[in-house]
This record gives structure tokens, C-alpha cells and sequence, in this order.
């Protein structure tokens, strides 16, 4: 059964990857919610996006060049998380699909996170995917029980084998499905926050939506579970 997947723990109903945005997307029941991290100057992994503070306190400054209590609040007053603090927020409750950003210090990051998880005992409730297929292979050697994934924004799949791939919704296509389906992977697409095109995607087969309002693909994924056979096939025809 396809599941929904918070991007950025849950963007449209609070700030991105933050705390408060984790909270609103279980509240919702969201199965899972995708997280990005990376380390700061004294090795703590931490949840953000973005290499540098720009967007998030207009301060141009690197994460990975300060340390953990250094880092600066929002003019909103949200503050940016650990891995850790997510993880104590999230057993239980909410799966985490923690995407790694590759600045610099890739495999420090994925030597610390898999680190983390193995401690914290929440290998089974994780999954770990980048953009950087090196880091993905040495996610999984480090912890071959972890669900590893590909992100890609193109519609050909990449050759390194993976549990899942994470795809623009826009290059997702009943071939790529298909294809990936017939190599064991699953299809994760993002990041998708039109009901329209969430219904094209699961009629194309696809295992998880990753969106902005977990809210909306929860009641589009129970309107597409509830649709007759005729009704699916009119999708699909239009898909």
C-alpha cells in the first residue's frame, strides 16, 4: 500500500524541518517524514536544509562552520534541531527518511548518523538516501539492515542497486515505475502538493508521495484507496 512521506517533516504546516513541523505531521498520522542533515564544526548532526543560514536567519554564515550551540534562532524564534532531538520526537510515532547533504564532509556524516541510529536503536524505524550514491553505498555497509535510497531528478534509474529511489515527480513515468518495481526498489516521488498529480502518481504505481502537506496526500491517498476499478482505469488512461 503506498504511504505518505512529510518533506521537510511537513513544510506547509510549519517551519521546514523543524520540531513543530515533525509535531503537526504525526498529529496528521503521517507514516513517515524526510529530514535533511548535515554535520556542524564540532560533529553534531543536525536537521537543515540549506549549507549556509541565509534563508533561515539571514546570516550568511556555514552551519559546518559553527558549533551546535552556536547556531542561531529564527526571527520566528524556531531553532535548529539535532538528529538526535528528532529521533526522541519521532520512536513510535513517525518513521524518519534522512536524506544526507553532501557539504563537504559526506562521509564523517554518514559515519556520525549511522552512529547515531545504531545507539538511539532506531535503525528499523529509518531510512537514509542522498543525492550522492557514494554516501548511499556507505550508509548501507556501515548498516546493511538500514533502507538506503537514490534521490534523482532525472527518469533513468541509477545503476548502484538501492531499497528505494527517490524521484522528481516530474520525470516519474509508468516505465521508470516499472523498471525500478522489477529491480526490487521502491518509488518514492517529490515533491508533489497537487492532488491532480498525486492521483497520477498512484496510478502509476508509485510506493510513497513526499509532500509539503502531508495533510492533503493522506485524504488524496484515502479518496484514491476508496475509487472503483473503472474509475482507477479512467486515471490511468489519463496518466
Amino acid at each position: 500500500m503506498p504511504e505518505i512521506t512529510a518533506h521537510r517533516a511537513g513544510a506547509a504546516r510549519g517551519p521546514e524541518n523543524s520540531l513543530q513541523a515533525l509535531a503537526q505531521s504525526i498529529a496528521y498520522g503521517t507514516p513517515w517524514a524526510e529530514i535533511d542533515v548535515q554535520l556542524t564544526a564540532d560533529d553534531v548532526v543536525v536537521v537543515h536544509h540549506d549549507e549556509d543560514l541565509t534563508g533561515f536567519a539571514a546570516d550568511p554564515r556555514r552551519v559546518r562552520d559553527l558549533h551546535v550551540g552556536d547556531l542561531p534562532v529564527s526571527p520566528g524564534g524556531v531553532r535548529i534541531a539535532t538528529l538526535a532531538e528528532f529521533i526522541a520526537s519521532a520512536r513510535g510515532r513517525i518513521g524518519l527518511n534522512i536524506e544526507l547533504k553532501d557539504y563537504g564532509h559526506g562521509d564523517t556524516l554518514v559515519t556520525q548518523v549511522v552512529t547515531l541510529l545504531k545507539e538511539q536503536g532506531f535503525l528499523d524505524q529509518a531510512a537514509v538516501c542522498s543525492f550522492n550514491p557514494a554516501l548511499v553505498a556507505l550508509a548501507k555497509v556501515r548498516a546493511p539492515e538500514l533502507r538506503v535510497g537514490h534521490v534523482i531528478a532525472e527518469a533513468s534509474l541509477p545503476p548502484a542497486p538501492a531499497d528505494f529511489v527517490s524521484v522528481d515527480h516530474r520525470a516519474v513515468s509508468a516505465t521508470l515505475v516499472r523498471e525500478a518495481h522489477e529491480r526490487e526498489m521502491a518509488v518514492h516521488s517529490w515533491t508533489v502538493n497537487s492532488r491532480d498529480e498525486m492521483l497520477r502518481l498512484l496510478v502509476l504505481g508509485v510506493d510513497n508521495l513526499i509532500t509539503d502537506d502531508p495533510a492533503l496526500g493522506l485524504a488524496t491517498l484515502r479518496h484514491f484507496e476508496g475509487l472503483s476499478g473503472w474509475r482507477r482505469a479512467l486515471l490511468r488512461w489519463g496518466a
